[in-house]
């Protein structure tokens, strides 16, 4: 394995991975990157479901936040509550403290660190999707949203349930926003071209792109069809590409 060592203006060595830009404190932490990313040695399966994580703690911390809703990190300013310290900080500096550093060199984005302003540029800009599902031949930006892809859709785990109805979701943040715009109504977000209303400011901007101004950013990898939702994309993709068709005709019932 080739190690490279990058001497920081601050005079601290760093160890950078000679397959990716990442770099690293240590060599174990570079090792462990390769072995579980590039590699794709994941000697750590979840003992609820078929994924596997490089690290000990990554299993342990899938566990306790998918299947156990585990969540001890709490922000200190609103209700919200985090499966690792990471992502309690980084709610923090960017939602309560606006702190976004980091500008994109190819848009006006600024993002609160220079790993998400690193990963933004590469999903967006450059379209590149590191992260593959072992199941099928989606990609993705992060690992998050692998592993949410592989929980929901292989697996058919939605381990948020809305207290309300019988409705079942992916993550905290969608159920919440199911909450807000189903039953409760909430909808600050209005268009500017009619009277619509919308729970979010991304649902404002797509219909506003859509339907005003017949944008359809997203777009197939495996083909030329574009869609106006990323909802619509998926689904192309599940049914078209990888023949995943969670209701039969005989399910199905017509007025």
């Amino acid at each position: 394995m080739d190690i490279k060592l990058k001497t920081m203006h601050s005079g601290s060595k760093q160890v950078s991975c000679d397959k990716c830009d990442a770099t690293f404190s240590c060599r174990s932490a570079m090792k462990r990157h390769v072995k579980s990313l590039h590699l794709n040695i994941k000697p750590y399966p979840c003992p609820r479901c078929d994924i596997s994580f490089g690290e000990k703690r990554d299993m342990k911390q899938h566990v306790n936040s998918i299947h156990l809703d585990i969540k001890p990190y709490s922000c200190v300013y609103c209700h919200a509550s985090f499966s690792d310290k990471h992502s309690m900080k980084r709610h923090v500096n960017s939602i309560h403290l606006g702190i976004q550093s980091f500008s994109c060199p190819h848009c006006d984005a600024t993002l609160s660190d220079k790993y998400h302003m690193e990963r933004h540029v590469k999903s967006i800009h450059l379209g590149i999707k590191p992260f593959s599902c072992a199941h099928c031949c989606a990609t993705f930006k992060n690992k998050r949203n692998m592993n949410q892809h592989v929980t929901s859709i292989h697996l058919g785990i939605k381990p948020h349930s809305c207290p309300h109805c019988d409705a079942t979701f992916r993550d905290n943040l969608e159920m919440k926003r199911h909450i807000k715009s189903v039953h409760l109504d909430i909808k600050p977000y209005s268009c500017s071209q009619c009277d619509a209303t919308f729970s979010t400011k991304g649902n404002a901007e797509q219909h506003m792109n859509s339907v005003h101004f017949s944008i359809k950013p997203y777009s197939c990898s495996q083909c030329d069809a574009t869609f106006r939702t990323k909802g619509n994309m998926e689904r192309h993709m599940n049914s078209v590409h990888l023949s995943i068709k969670p209701y039969s005709h005989n399910q199905l019932t017509w007025s």
